[in-house]
């Protein structure tokens, strides 16, 4: 064990090193789940992907327009008068993305969110950190299982794909 110099007025401590237990089942890198933008008849489906450390909630431009096609009055979507700036994981250069407000559903569990439309290669729909503070209560990554809870309190517990 070493050493630590403590900040003045207070103790020295010591550095404690860190170990993870044993896991038979190791965490997955991500969880996703089948979703459904829109409303009956003009359901559009698609998989959205949990990512908690991304900073926002994003769809694709694809699927956008799939939305767009589906629901052409804006029913289950709307354009808001915002934009935000990101940058991906790996990259330098930042880019912009329009808001839309959209309604989905995964399992049960119903939102209306904000979403950045951007050009998404992966997965259409990136339910980020905005959308985790919100809803998400609990995150089983072993057992693919989060509890999420709707505006009125309503708690519902979504089992992603294996």
């Amino acid at each position: 064990m070493a050493s630590v110099m403590a900040a003045p007025g207070t103790k020295d401590g010591n550095v404690v090193c860190l170990h993870s237990l044993t896991n038979d089942r190791p965490r997955h890198g991500f969880l996703a789940a089948e979703t459904y933008f829109g409303n009956k008849p003009h359901k559009v489906r698609t998989q959205a992907y949990l990512d908690t450390l991304a900073s926002y909630c994003f769809i694709s431009e694809r699927l956008f327009k799939e939305l767009q096609q589906a629901d052409p009055k804006g029913l289950s979507w709307q354009y808001t008068t915002t934009a935000f700036n990101y940058s991906v994981a790996v990259g330098q250069q930042v880019h912009t993305a329009p808001v839309i407000k959209a309604r989905f559903s995964i399992d049960g569990f119903q939102s209306s969110i904000d979403f950045g439309v951007a050009p998404l290669e992966t997965f259409d729909c990136i339910l980020g950190a905005t959308f985790c503070h919100k809803h998400l209560t609990a995150l089983d990554w072993q057992n693919h299982r989060m509890v999420l809870r709707n505006n009125h309190g309503t708690k519902f517990t979504v089992y992603g794909d294996h």
